[in-house]
Protein backbone atom coordinates (compact mmCIF):
# COMPACT_ATOMS: atom_id res chain seq x y z
CA UNK A 1 0.00 0.00 0.00
CA UNK A 2 1.34 3.19 -0.95
CA UNK A 3 2.47 5.86 2.21
CA UNK A 4 0.66 8.93 0.14
CA UNK A 5 -2.74 9.65 -0.09
CA UNK A 6 -2.32 11.48 -3.79
CA UNK A 7 0.43 10.46 -6.46
CA UNK A 8 0.41 12.06 -9.91
CA UNK A 9 2.63 11.27 -12.61
CA UNK A 10 4.06 13.91 -14.88
CA UNK A 11 6.27 13.31 -17.79
CA UNK A 12 8.29 15.63 -20.07
CA UNK A 13 5.45 16.74 -21.93
CA UNK A 14 2.88 17.88 -19.40
CA UNK A 15 5.82 19.74 -17.65
CA UNK A 16 6.59 21.56 -20.50
CA UNK A 17 3.25 22.44 -21.32
CA UNK A 18 2.42 23.61 -17.86
CA UNK A 19 5.37 25.65 -17.19
CA UNK A 20 4.78 27.28 -21.11
CA UNK A 21 0.93 27.74 -20.63
CA UNK A 22 -0.36 27.54 -16.93
CA UNK A 23 2.76 28.76 -14.76
CA UNK A 24 3.19 32.00 -16.52
CA UNK A 25 -0.59 33.50 -15.30
CA UNK A 26 0.22 32.33 -11.46
CA UNK A 27 0.14 35.67 -9.22
CA UNK A 28 3.33 36.60 -7.81
CA UNK A 29 2.91 36.18 -4.01
CA UNK A 30 3.04 32.45 -2.99
CA UNK A 31 1.23 33.23 0.39
CA UNK A 32 -2.53 33.75 -1.24
CA UNK A 33 -3.48 30.68 -3.00
CA UNK A 34 -3.52 32.14 -6.10
CA UNK A 35 0.21 32.12 -6.20
CA UNK A 36 0.21 28.36 -6.44
CA UNK A 37 -1.26 26.17 -9.60
CA UNK A 38 -4.38 24.26 -8.95
CA UNK A 39 -4.15 20.28 -10.48
CA UNK A 40 -7.88 19.07 -10.56
CA UNK A 41 -9.81 16.00 -11.54
CA UNK A 42 -13.95 16.60 -12.26
CA UNK A 43 -15.63 14.02 -14.83
CA UNK A 44 -12.55 12.10 -15.47
CA UNK A 45 -10.79 14.69 -16.54
CA UNK A 46 -7.87 16.25 -15.12
CA UNK A 47 -6.49 20.26 -15.69
CA UNK A 48 -3.93 22.79 -14.31
CA UNK A 49 -5.54 26.02 -13.53
CA UNK A 50 -3.96 29.42 -12.90
CA UNK A 51 -4.72 32.79 -12.45
CA UNK A 52 -3.24 36.27 -11.70
CA UNK A 53 -6.45 38.40 -11.25
CA UNK A 54 -6.47 39.78 -14.99
CA UNK A 55 -5.98 35.98 -16.59
CA UNK A 56 -7.50 32.76 -16.42
CA UNK A 57 -5.47 29.77 -17.57
CA UNK A 58 -6.88 26.18 -18.03
CA UNK A 59 -5.06 23.21 -19.72
CA UNK A 60 -6.39 19.64 -19.51
CA UNK A 61 -3.75 17.01 -19.49
CA UNK A 62 -5.27 13.82 -19.32
CA UNK A 63 -7.51 11.56 -17.78
CA UNK A 64 -8.11 10.79 -14.08
CA UNK A 65 -10.22 7.74 -11.65
CA UNK A 66 -11.11 9.76 -8.82
CA UNK A 67 -12.05 14.00 -8.37
CA UNK A 68 -9.54 15.52 -6.59
CA UNK A 69 -8.49 19.14 -5.75
CA UNK A 70 -4.90 20.50 -4.99
CA UNK A 71 -2.71 23.32 -4.72
CA UNK A 72 1.01 23.14 -6.22
CA UNK A 73 3.66 25.28 -5.84
CA UNK A 74 5.73 27.12 -8.72
CA UNK A 75 8.65 25.86 -7.14
CA UNK A 76 7.14 22.24 -6.65
CA UNK A 77 7.30 22.45 -10.56
CA UNK A 78 10.28 24.27 -10.57
CA UNK A 79 12.18 21.35 -9.32
CA UNK A 80 10.71 18.99 -11.40
CA UNK A 81 14.08 18.42 -13.71
CA UNK A 82 15.67 17.68 -10.43
CA UNK A 83 13.36 14.70 -9.55
CA UNK A 84 13.34 13.56 -12.87
CA UNK A 85 16.75 13.09 -12.99
CA UNK A 86 16.81 12.70 -16.84
CA UNK A 87 14.55 10.07 -16.82
CA UNK A 88 11.50 12.29 -18.62
CA UNK A 89 9.24 11.44 -15.50
CA UNK A 90 8.50 12.85 -12.00
CA UNK A 91 5.58 12.25 -9.57
CA UNK A 92 3.43 14.63 -7.57
CA UNK A 93 2.80 12.96 -4.00
CA UNK A 94 0.85 14.41 -1.05
CA UNK A 95 1.38 12.76 2.27
CA UNK A 96 -1.64 12.73 4.81
CA UNK A 97 -0.75 12.48 8.49
CA UNK A 98 -2.05 13.87 11.57
CA UNK A 99 0.59 16.67 12.41
CA UNK A 100 1.21 18.12 9.33
CA UNK A 101 0.32 17.26 5.05
CA UNK A 102 3.76 17.24 2.88
CA UNK A 103 3.63 17.54 -1.08
CA UNK A 104 6.69 16.68 -3.02
CA UNK A 105 7.70 15.91 -6.05
CA UNK A 106 9.53 12.98 -6.29
CA UNK A 107 11.77 10.59 -9.11
CA UNK A 108 14.68 9.03 -10.08
CA UNK A 109 17.29 11.80 -9.91
CA UNK A 110 15.87 12.85 -5.91
CA UNK A 111 12.78 14.66 -4.30
CA UNK A 112 11.54 18.50 -3.20
CA UNK A 113 9.31 18.63 -0.15
CA UNK A 114 6.98 20.94 1.00
CA UNK A 115 4.08 21.74 3.71
CA UNK A 116 1.21 21.45 2.06
CA UNK A 117 -1.23 24.45 3.01
CA UNK A 118 -5.05 25.08 3.55
CA UNK A 119 -5.32 28.01 1.27
CA UNK A 120 -8.71 29.72 0.05
CA UNK A 121 -8.48 29.36 -3.92
CA UNK A 122 -10.27 31.20 -6.92
CA UNK A 123 -13.52 29.01 -8.08
CA UNK A 124 -11.67 29.12 -11.14
CA UNK A 125 -14.10 26.00 -12.44
CA UNK A 126 -17.33 27.80 -10.91
CA UNK A 127 -16.57 30.90 -13.22
CA UNK A 128 -15.09 29.15 -16.20
CA UNK A 129 -18.82 27.90 -16.34
CA UNK A 130 -19.93 31.32 -16.76
CA UNK A 131 -17.50 32.47 -18.73
CA UNK A 132 -18.15 29.70 -21.26
CA UNK A 133 -21.87 30.77 -21.29
CA UNK A 134 -21.30 33.57 -22.70
CA UNK A 135 -21.43 34.15 -26.85
CA UNK A 136 -19.82 36.48 -29.01
CA UNK A 137 -18.15 37.02 -32.34
CA UNK A 138 -14.90 34.73 -33.22
CA UNK A 139 -12.19 34.89 -34.85
CA UNK A 140 -9.60 31.94 -36.05
CA UNK A 141 -6.25 33.05 -36.75
CA UNK A 142 -2.56 31.75 -36.97
CA UNK A 143 -0.78 31.71 -33.82
CA UNK A 144 2.33 32.77 -35.32
CA UNK A 145 0.80 35.94 -37.42
CA UNK A 146 -1.42 36.84 -34.08
CA UNK A 147 1.69 37.09 -32.18
CA UNK A 148 3.76 39.76 -34.03
CA UNK A 149 -0.14 41.65 -34.08
CA UNK A 150 -0.19 41.34 -30.56
CA UNK A 151 4.07 42.71 -30.47
CA UNK A 152 2.91 45.28 -32.39
CA UNK A 153 0.07 46.50 -30.53
CA UNK A 154 2.24 46.30 -27.16
CA UNK A 155 5.12 48.34 -28.83
CA UNK A 156 5.43 52.18 -27.34
CA UNK A 157 6.66 54.85 -29.65
CA UNK A 158 9.87 56.24 -29.44
CA UNK A 159 9.90 59.32 -26.70
CA UNK A 160 7.77 59.94 -23.51
CA UNK A 161 5.70 57.09 -23.99
CA UNK A 162 8.49 54.65 -22.89
CA UNK A 163 8.68 56.25 -19.93
CA UNK A 164 8.11 54.05 -16.73
CA UNK A 165 5.71 56.14 -15.47
CA UNK A 166 3.36 56.05 -18.78
CA UNK A 167 1.03 52.98 -18.93
CA UNK A 168 0.67 51.75 -22.39
CA UNK A 169 -3.47 52.86 -23.14
CA UNK A 170 -6.10 50.05 -24.00
CA UNK A 171 -6.36 48.32 -27.62
CA UNK A 172 -10.14 49.02 -28.83
CA UNK A 173 -10.40 44.90 -30.16
CA UNK A 174 -12.79 43.83 -32.72
CA UNK A 175 -13.66 41.05 -34.58
CA UNK A 176 -15.71 41.03 -38.07
CA UNK A 177 -15.47 41.60 -41.68
CA UNK A 178 -12.76 38.86 -42.15
CA UNK A 179 -10.11 40.28 -39.98
CA UNK A 180 -9.80 40.81 -35.88
CA UNK A 181 -8.75 44.52 -35.46
CA UNK A 182 -6.81 46.29 -32.88
CA UNK A 183 -6.79 50.30 -32.37
CA UNK A 184 -4.71 52.12 -29.95
CA UNK A 185 -4.64 55.95 -29.62
CA UNK A 186 -1.08 57.11 -28.55
CA UNK A 187 -2.28 60.42 -27.82
CA UNK A 188 0.10 62.93 -29.68
CA UNK A 189 0.77 60.64 -32.36
CA UNK A 190 -2.77 59.48 -32.99
CA UNK A 191 -4.43 56.34 -33.45
CA UNK A 192 -2.91 53.09 -34.64
CA UNK A 193 -4.73 50.77 -36.15
CA UNK A 194 -3.51 46.73 -36.87
CA UNK A 195 -5.72 44.04 -38.59
CA UNK A 196 -5.14 40.52 -39.31
CA UNK A 197 -7.30 38.28 -41.44
CA UNK A 198 -8.82 35.77 -39.99
CA UNK A 199 -12.09 33.57 -40.61
CA UNK A 200 -14.45 35.33 -38.20
CA UNK A 201 -18.16 34.81 -37.33
CA UNK A 202 -20.53 37.95 -35.78
CA UNK A 203 -19.19 41.17 -34.98
CA UNK A 204 -18.04 42.68 -31.17
CA UNK A 205 -16.01 45.47 -29.90
CA UNK A 206 -14.13 45.11 -26.39
CA UNK A 207 -11.13 47.16 -24.55
CA UNK A 208 -8.01 44.92 -23.30
CA UNK A 209 -4.80 45.72 -22.21
CA UNK A 210 -2.21 45.32 -25.22
CA UNK A 211 0.28 43.72 -22.72
CA UNK A 212 -2.01 41.00 -21.07
CA UNK A 213 -3.25 40.17 -24.65
CA UNK A 214 0.36 39.94 -25.52
CA UNK A 215 1.65 37.54 -22.17
CA UNK A 216 -1.52 35.18 -22.95
CA UNK A 217 -0.29 35.14 -26.59
CA UNK A 218 2.92 33.93 -25.71
CA UNK A 219 1.52 31.20 -24.13
CA UNK A 220 0.47 29.50 -27.62
CA UNK A 221 1.61 26.95 -29.93
CA UNK A 222 1.98 27.51 -33.73
CA UNK A 223 -1.14 26.46 -35.24
CA UNK A 224 -4.61 27.94 -35.24
CA UNK A 225 -6.23 29.58 -31.80
CA UNK A 226 -10.16 30.80 -32.14
CA UNK A 227 -10.41 33.90 -30.47
CA UNK A 228 -13.97 34.91 -28.87
CA UNK A 229 -14.80 38.69 -28.07
CA UNK A 230 -18.02 38.38 -26.31
CA UNK A 231 -20.88 40.54 -27.17
CA UNK A 232 -22.05 43.39 -25.03
CA UNK A 233 -24.11 42.91 -22.00
CA UNK A 234 -27.36 44.03 -20.71
CA UNK A 235 -25.89 44.15 -17.56
CA UNK A 236 -23.07 46.48 -18.47
CA UNK A 237 -20.69 43.82 -17.04
CA UNK A 238 -17.27 43.19 -19.14
CA UNK A 239 -17.06 39.13 -19.69
CA UNK A 240 -13.71 38.11 -20.64
CA UNK A 241 -12.32 37.36 -24.21
CA UNK A 242 -11.50 33.66 -24.20
CA UNK A 243 -9.03 32.42 -26.69
CA UNK A 244 -9.02 28.20 -27.28
CA UNK A 245 -6.14 26.23 -28.50
CA UNK A 246 -6.60 22.47 -28.39
CA UNK A 247 -6.39 21.65 -24.77
CA UNK A 248 -5.31 25.23 -23.12
CA UNK A 249 -8.37 27.46 -22.90
CA UNK A 250 -7.09 30.96 -21.48
CA UNK A 251 -9.80 33.77 -20.36
CA UNK A 252 -8.50 37.44 -20.81
CA UNK A 253 -10.07 39.72 -18.67
CA UNK A 254 -11.44 43.20 -20.28
CA UNK A 255 -9.15 46.65 -19.49
CA UNK A 256 -9.47 47.31 -15.70
CA UNK A 257 -11.13 44.32 -14.78
CA UNK A 258 -9.41 42.09 -12.27
CA UNK A 259 -10.00 39.10 -9.95
CA UNK A 260 -9.78 40.39 -6.52
CA UNK A 261 -7.53 38.07 -5.23
CA UNK A 262 -6.77 39.57 -1.72
CA UNK A 263 -9.65 37.83 -0.42
CA UNK A 264 -7.59 34.24 -0.91
CA UNK A 265 -4.83 34.37 1.96
CA UNK A 266 -4.07 31.35 4.36
CA UNK A 267 -6.97 30.36 6.14
CA UNK A 268 -6.28 30.45 10.13
CA UNK A 269 -10.19 29.71 10.74
CA UNK A 270 -11.79 26.61 8.42
CA UNK A 271 -9.06 24.25 9.76
CA UNK A 272 -10.52 24.88 12.92
CA UNK A 273 -14.11 24.89 12.18
CA UNK A 274 -13.26 21.08 10.40
CA UNK A 275 -12.00 19.86 13.14
CA UNK A 276 -15.22 20.92 15.31
CA UNK A 277 -17.70 20.75 12.87
CA UNK A 278 -16.58 18.54 9.54
CA UNK A 279 -15.44 19.68 6.49
CA UNK A 280 -19.10 19.75 5.31
CA UNK A 281 -18.87 22.95 7.78
CA UNK A 282 -16.65 24.90 5.12
CA UNK A 283 -19.31 25.73 2.29
CA UNK A 284 -20.47 28.92 3.15
CA UNK A 285 -24.27 30.07 2.91
CA UNK A 286 -25.48 33.32 0.32
CA UNK A 287 -24.59 35.44 3.33
CA UNK A 288 -21.05 34.45 3.81
CA UNK A 289 -21.70 32.29 6.83
CA UNK A 290 -20.76 29.06 7.70
CA UNK A 291 -23.48 26.72 9.22
CA UNK A 292 -22.66 25.23 12.58
CA UNK A 293 -25.93 23.42 13.72
CA UNK A 294 -26.91 20.16 12.62
CA UNK A 295 -29.57 19.64 15.40
CA UNK A 296 -31.38 22.69 18.26
CA UNK A 297 -30.64 26.44 17.47
CA UNK A 298 -29.00 27.32 14.39
CA UNK A 299 -25.73 28.58 15.19
CA UNK A 300 -23.58 30.37 12.62
CA UNK A 301 -20.08 31.83 12.07
CA UNK A 302 -19.02 34.60 10.54
CA UNK A 303 -15.25 36.16 9.51
CA UNK A 304 -15.19 39.91 10.36
CA UNK A 305 -12.16 41.42 8.80
CA UNK A 306 -10.30 43.76 10.79
CA UNK A 307 -7.15 44.53 12.93
CA UNK A 308 -7.44 42.24 14.06
CA UNK A 309 -9.62 39.68 11.94
CA UNK A 310 -12.08 38.19 14.42
CA UNK A 311 -14.50 35.00 14.31
CA UNK A 312 -17.71 35.95 15.19
CA UNK A 313 -20.07 32.90 16.59
CA UNK A 314 -24.21 33.62 16.23
CA UNK A 315 -27.21 32.73 16.67
CA UNK A 316 -30.97 34.49 16.31
CA UNK A 317 -33.05 34.27 19.16
CA UNK A 318 -36.13 35.80 18.34
CA UNK A 319 -37.39 36.89 14.82
CA UNK A 320 -39.86 39.41 13.51
CA UNK A 321 -39.52 41.34 17.35
CA UNK A 322 -40.09 45.33 17.68
CA UNK A 323 -37.39 47.41 19.34
CA UNK A 324 -38.84 49.28 22.72
CA UNK A 325 -37.14 49.68 25.81
CA UNK A 326 -38.31 46.93 28.17
CA UNK A 327 -36.66 44.69 25.37
CA UNK A 328 -33.52 46.61 26.01
CA UNK A 329 -34.05 46.47 29.59
CA UNK A 330 -34.53 42.67 29.48
CA UNK A 331 -31.21 42.56 26.93
CA UNK A 332 -29.34 44.55 29.56
CA UNK A 333 -30.44 42.58 32.40
CA UNK A 334 -30.00 39.03 30.78
CA UNK A 335 -26.60 40.18 29.59
CA UNK A 336 -25.65 40.95 33.35
CA UNK A 337 -25.32 37.18 33.96
CA UNK A 338 -24.38 35.22 30.48
CA UNK A 339 -20.38 35.41 30.45
CA UNK A 340 -18.46 35.07 27.21
CA UNK A 341 -21.68 36.27 24.63
CA UNK A 342 -23.79 39.04 24.63
CA UNK A 343 -27.50 39.70 23.58
CA UNK A 344 -28.78 42.38 21.33
CA UNK A 345 -31.10 43.45 19.10
CA UNK A 346 -30.62 44.51 15.32
CA UNK A 347 -33.04 44.99 12.44
CA UNK A 348 -36.08 42.98 14.25
CA UNK A 349 -34.21 40.39 15.47
CA UNK A 350 -32.74 39.55 18.96
CA UNK A 351 -28.88 37.77 18.64
CA UNK A 352 -26.65 36.27 20.39
CA UNK A 353 -23.18 36.43 19.52
CA UNK A 354 -19.25 36.10 21.07
CA UNK A 355 -16.46 36.13 18.70
CA UNK A 356 -12.45 35.38 18.90
CA UNK A 357 -9.38 36.46 17.67
CA UNK A 358 -9.43 34.59 14.24
CA UNK A 359 -5.07 34.15 13.69
CA UNK A 360 -5.33 32.29 17.62
CA UNK A 361 -7.99 30.32 17.78
CA UNK A 362 -8.20 26.74 19.12
CA UNK A 363 -10.25 24.22 18.64
CA UNK A 364 -11.42 24.16 22.55
CA UNK A 365 -12.36 27.85 22.37
CA UNK A 366 -14.40 27.61 19.21
CA UNK A 367 -16.76 24.28 20.66
CA UNK A 368 -16.71 26.26 23.74
CA UNK A 369 -18.31 29.48 22.19
CA UNK A 370 -20.28 27.40 19.85
CA UNK A 371 -21.53 25.45 22.93
CA UNK A 372 -22.34 28.24 24.91
CA UNK A 373 -24.20 30.55 21.78
CA UNK A 374 -26.90 27.39 21.72
CA UNK A 375 -27.25 26.81 24.95
CA UNK A 376 -28.38 30.62 25.43
CA UNK A 377 -30.20 30.78 22.20
CA UNK A 378 -32.58 27.54 23.10
CA UNK A 379 -32.61 28.86 27.02
CA UNK A 380 -33.95 32.30 26.35
CA UNK A 381 -35.80 32.57 22.97
CA UNK A 382 -39.73 30.82 24.18
CA UNK A 383 -39.27 33.47 26.81
CA UNK A 384 -38.36 36.49 25.15
CA UNK A 385 -40.77 35.98 22.15
CA UNK A 386 -43.76 35.29 24.84
CA UNK A 387 -43.28 38.54 26.46
CA UNK A 388 -41.97 41.06 24.08
CA UNK A 389 -43.79 39.52 20.68
CA UNK A 390 -41.59 37.95 17.44
CA UNK A 391 -41.15 34.71 16.59
CA UNK A 392 -38.90 32.04 18.33
CA UNK A 393 -36.63 30.77 16.29
CA UNK A 394 -37.26 27.05 15.80
CA UNK A 395 -35.07 23.99 15.80
CA UNK A 396 -33.04 23.88 12.24
CA UNK A 397 -34.33 20.46 12.01
CA UNK A 398 -37.52 21.45 12.43
CA UNK A 399 -36.88 24.18 9.79
CA UNK A 400 -35.54 21.16 7.52
CA UNK A 401 -38.39 19.38 7.82
CA UNK A 402 -40.60 21.77 6.85
CA UNK A 403 -39.30 22.20 3.78
CA UNK A 404 -39.24 18.63 3.06
CA UNK A 405 -43.16 19.12 3.41
CA UNK A 406 -43.11 22.21 0.91
CA UNK A 407 -40.97 20.19 -1.41
CA UNK A 408 -42.38 19.45 -5.40
CA UNK A 409 -40.68 16.56 -6.34
CA UNK A 410 -40.11 16.63 -10.17
CA UNK A 411 -38.57 13.55 -11.95
CA UNK A 412 -36.95 13.12 -15.86
CA UNK A 413 -39.57 10.70 -17.54
CA UNK A 414 -37.93 10.68 -20.50
CA UNK A 415 -34.32 12.57 -21.46
CA UNK A 416 -34.49 15.88 -20.76
CA UNK A 417 -38.45 16.00 -19.53
CA UNK A 418 -38.85 16.79 -15.87
CA UNK A 419 -42.47 16.43 -14.54
CA UNK A 420 -44.06 17.76 -11.07
CA UNK A 421 -45.30 14.81 -9.40
CA UNK A 422 -46.37 16.69 -6.12
CA UNK A 423 -46.51 20.53 -6.36
CA UNK A 424 -48.43 23.18 -7.64
CA UNK A 425 -47.60 21.66 -11.11
CA UNK A 426 -48.24 18.08 -10.50
CA UNK A 427 -49.57 15.82 -13.66
CA UNK A 428 -52.98 14.53 -13.25
CA UNK A 429 -52.39 11.34 -14.82
CA UNK A 430 -49.03 9.15 -12.41
CA UNK A 431 -46.03 8.34 -15.20
CA UNK A 432 -45.14 5.55 -13.21
CA UNK A 433 -46.39 1.86 -12.72
CA UNK A 434 -46.79 1.53 -8.85
CA UNK A 435 -45.40 3.92 -6.27
CA UNK A 436 -41.45 5.92 -6.14
CA UNK A 437 -39.35 6.85 -4.04
CA UNK A 438 -37.66 10.25 -4.22
CA UNK A 439 -34.10 10.89 -2.18
CA UNK A 440 -30.84 12.78 -2.80
CA UNK A 441 -27.52 13.32 -1.60
CA UNK A 442 -27.00 16.79 -1.70
CA UNK A 443 -26.28 18.78 1.40
CA UNK A 444 -26.49 16.38 4.58
CA UNK A 445 -28.67 17.57 7.66
CA UNK A 446 -28.73 20.80 5.47
CA UNK A 447 -24.64 21.46 5.24
CA UNK A 448 -23.75 22.93 2.25
CA UNK A 449 -21.04 21.04 0.24
CA UNK A 450 -20.50 22.70 -2.93
CA UNK A 451 -22.05 21.69 -6.62
CA UNK A 452 -19.11 19.27 -7.35
CA UNK A 453 -19.05 17.63 -4.52
CA UNK A 454 -23.04 17.35 -4.31
CA UNK A 455 -22.92 15.81 -8.09
CA UNK A 456 -20.29 13.39 -6.83
CA UNK A 457 -22.25 11.79 -4.11
CA UNK A 458 -25.72 11.38 -5.84
CA UNK A 459 -23.85 9.39 -8.66
CA UNK A 460 -22.53 7.28 -5.85
CA UNK A 461 -26.04 7.23 -4.37
CA UNK A 462 -27.25 5.78 -8.32
CA UNK A 463 -24.57 3.39 -7.75
CA UNK A 464 -26.00 2.23 -4.33
CA UNK A 465 -29.50 2.08 -5.43
CA UNK A 466 -29.10 0.37 -8.47
CA UNK A 467 -26.56 -1.99 -6.58
CA UNK A 468 -29.30 -2.90 -4.18
CA UNK A 469 -32.03 -3.72 -7.32
CA UNK A 470 -33.81 -0.58 -7.92
CA UNK A 471 -34.07 1.62 -11.00
CA UNK A 472 -33.42 4.94 -11.04
CA UNK A 473 -33.98 8.02 -13.16
CA UNK A 474 -32.69 11.90 -12.31
CA UNK A 475 -34.97 14.26 -10.18
CA UNK A 476 -35.27 17.67 -8.48
CA UNK A 477 -36.87 18.56 -5.45
CA UNK A 478 -37.57 22.56 -5.23
CA UNK A 479 -39.31 24.61 -3.46
CA UNK A 480 -42.64 26.00 -4.27
CA UNK A 481 -41.41 29.10 -4.36
CA UNK A 482 -38.72 28.03 -6.94
CA UNK A 483 -36.02 29.56 -4.74
CA UNK A 484 -33.85 26.57 -3.91
CA UNK A 485 -33.78 23.19 -5.57
CA UNK A 486 -31.38 20.32 -4.98
CA UNK A 487 -31.01 17.00 -7.89
CA UNK A 488 -31.96 13.89 -6.76
CA UNK A 489 -33.06 10.57 -7.73
CA UNK A 490 -36.31 8.89 -7.92
CA UNK A 491 -35.99 4.95 -7.80
CA UNK A 492 -38.53 2.78 -7.58
CA UNK A 493 -38.28 -1.48 -6.98
CA UNK A 494 -37.31 -0.94 -3.56
CA UNK A 495 -39.07 -1.07 -0.34
CA UNK A 496 -39.59 2.01 1.43
CA UNK A 497 -37.02 0.60 4.40
CA UNK A 498 -34.49 0.05 2.18
CA UNK A 499 -34.64 3.12 0.78
CA UNK A 500 -34.36 5.00 4.10
CA UNK A 501 -31.32 2.54 5.01
CA UNK A 502 -29.63 3.61 1.83
CA UNK A 503 -30.44 7.32 2.58
CA UNK A 504 -29.22 6.96 5.99
CA UNK A 505 -25.42 6.14 4.80
CA UNK A 506 -25.57 9.61 2.63
CA UNK A 507 -26.97 10.96 5.07
CA UNK A 508 -30.08 12.47 4.72
CA UNK A 509 -33.05 12.82 6.71
CA UNK A 510 -35.80 12.00 5.29
CA UNK A 511 -37.23 10.26 2.05
CA UNK A 512 -40.21 10.73 -0.49
CA UNK A 513 -42.81 8.02 -1.37
CA UNK A 514 -45.26 8.46 -3.42
CA UNK A 515 -48.20 7.21 -5.83
CA UNK A 516 -51.08 8.08 -7.64
CA UNK A 517 -52.79 9.27 -5.14
CA UNK A 518 -50.41 10.42 -1.85
CA UNK A 519 -47.30 11.66 -1.26
CA UNK A 520 -45.82 10.90 2.26
CA UNK A 521 -42.00 12.40 4.01
CA UNK A 522 -40.96 9.34 5.81
CA UNK A 523 -38.03 10.20 8.51
CA UNK A 524 -35.29 8.80 8.03
CA UNK A 525 -33.43 8.29 11.93
CA UNK A 526 -36.90 8.10 13.47
CA UNK A 527 -40.61 6.94 12.70
CA UNK A 528 -42.53 9.98 11.99
CA UNK A 529 -44.10 10.13 8.77
CA UNK A 530 -46.08 12.94 7.05
CA UNK A 531 -48.60 12.28 4.64
CA UNK A 532 -50.79 14.57 2.22
CA UNK A 533 -52.80 13.74 -1.12
CA UNK A 534 -50.39 14.04 -3.87
CA UNK A 535 -52.38 16.53 -5.99
CA UNK A 536 -53.32 18.77 -2.82
CA UNK A 537 -51.41 22.11 -3.38
CA UNK A 538 -52.85 21.64 -7.51
CA UNK A 539 -56.05 21.58 -6.25
CA UNK A 540 -55.09 24.84 -4.47
CA UNK A 541 -53.88 26.64 -7.18
CA UNK A 542 -56.45 25.32 -9.12
CA UNK A 543 -59.37 26.81 -6.31
CA UNK A 544 -57.04 30.35 -5.98
CA UNK A 545 -57.13 30.63 -9.89
CA UNK A 546 -61.28 29.81 -10.43
CA UNK A 547 -62.04 32.26 -7.46
CA UNK A 548 -59.33 35.21 -8.59
CA UNK A 549 -61.05 34.34 -12.96
CA UNK A 550 -64.17 34.85 -11.31
CA UNK A 551 -63.52 37.97 -9.29
CA UNK A 552 -61.61 39.46 -12.04
CA UNK A 553 -63.03 38.24 -15.44
CA UNK A 554 -60.61 39.02 -18.79
CA UNK A 555 -58.37 41.23 -16.22
CA UNK A 556 -56.96 38.30 -14.33
CA UNK A 557 -53.33 37.49 -14.51
CA UNK A 558 -51.53 34.51 -13.14
CA UNK A 559 -50.73 35.45 -9.48
CA UNK A 560 -48.22 33.87 -7.45
CA UNK A 561 -50.12 31.70 -5.12
CA UNK A 562 -49.03 31.46 -1.66
CA UNK A 563 -49.25 28.01 0.29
Amino acid sequence: MSEFEFECEIDLTEWEAITQKVLPFCADDERFGSGSLVLRSSDSTRTWWSTDGRVVARLEVGSAERDFLWTVSPRLLAAWPLAAGGTGSAKICVTDRESSNLISIRGAGGSFTLPWRELRYPGLATLVEEYDQVEGATAVVEAEGFYYFAKLIKTAPGGPFLDEDRTIPPCRLSVGDGSITAEVDWEELGANCHSLNAETTGESTVYCSPVWLYSVIEALEPGEVTVLLPFESSDGVERPIRLQQGALTVYLHAAGFEIPLEHWQVNTVEPVLAECFGSDVLVVDESGDYELSEYGAPVYARVLQGDPTRLCIFATVVEGIEQTPELLAEINDLNKGYGFVKLLWQDGEVLVAGDLVAETIDVAEVQALYERVRFVASEISPTIAAVHGGVAAEPIEVARWDAYTRTAVFAEVTQGLFLDLSGPDAVEEWPFVGPVHALTAWNPFGRRQGEMLNQLKTSHLASRLLFAGGSVVRSDGRSFEGDYREDGLVVWGLETEAVRRIASEFRQEAVFRIDADNLEVHAVFNDFVSLRPRLEHRRALEELTQELTEELGEDFTDPEPEF
